[in-house]
């Protein structure tokens, strides 16, 4: 029988709190803007080795999301000290789609800041 591995990805959609405009110099304090919605969003991939080994942590990403919905950009700001982990975040959230962020009801390039976190199950940690 199959070994099966159960991890968690945490993603906290914060979107509201942690997106801004690039042109935040240049816009008019009565637009109306609302936050990037996630439309399909697949796991990131927690890699064999970094389960192997245990690896667990957090890495804090700040993605652009472009005006077409797509992730157009995505750099690590805090790592989770291990870069397979931060490589598999930022692959992961490359698939992601999103209805864009707008402003005025035309759609804007936004960047926000996503948390992934990588975290093994108890069951996992022994499975391996």
């Amino acid at each position: 029988m199959k070994k099966i591995i159960l991890f968690t990805v945490l993603f906290l959609f914060t979107f509201g709190l942690v997106y801004a405009n690039d042109n935040t110099a240049n816009s008019n304090e009565n637009s109306q803007k609302t936050p990037p919605v996630v439309i399909y969003s697949v796991f990131p991939e927690y890699p064999y080795e970094a389960r192997k080994k245990h690896l667990e942590g957090k890495v804090l990403l700040k993605m652009t999301i472009s005006n077409e919905g797509i992730v157009s950009d995505a750099e690590v700001i805090e790592s989770s000290g291990y870069d397979i982990l931060d490589e598999a975040a930022i692959n992961g959230v490359k698939e992601w789609r999103f209805i864009p962020a707008k402003e005025n009801g035309e759609a804007i390039a936004v960047k926000v800041v996503m948390p992934i976190t990588f975290k093994l199950t108890p069951a996992s940690k022994k499975d391996n």
